[in-house]
């Protein structure tokens, strides 16, 4: 949502996603006890709230993915067109595009790490 945008002092990946439990709580802990903190954060989601219920991207995504999943074979212009998908500007935005895929590495290395020590 990039809500350090709206606001400097929200951090821009870090305000609301956790990367694991003990990081969930603080997060949970810092946004009921700082009111001036929770404020800033609920403005700055509220600012960008389109970004979660009006953004097509989210069905271009799932399409995207499954037609892979199925096999077909679907080159994503043709999908875009066939939705009548054209992503936003802050979609096209390439920083975004790096974070995303930073945070799925991230993930991603954090499961492979806990099913080894599992």
């Amino acid at each position: 949502m990039a809500l350090h945008e709206i606001d400097s002092e929200i951090s821009a990946w870090s305000c609301c996603v956790a990367s694991d439990v003990s990081d969930y709580v603080s997060k949970v802990l810092r946004l009921g006890k700082d009111v001036n903190y929770r404020d800033k954060v609920s403005n700055a989601i509220l600012a960008r709230n389109e970004r979660i219920f009006d953004d097509k991207q989210v069905s271009f995504e799932w399409a995207r993915f499954l037609t892979r999943a199925v096999g077909m074979v679907l080159d994503e212009k043709t999908l875009a067109i066939d939705m009548a998908y054209t992503p936003n500007a802050w979609q096209k935005n390439e920083f975004v595009e790096h974070e995303t895929c930073r945070e799925q590495r991230r993930w991603k290395r954090s499961k492979i790490v806990e099913s080894f020590l599992s």
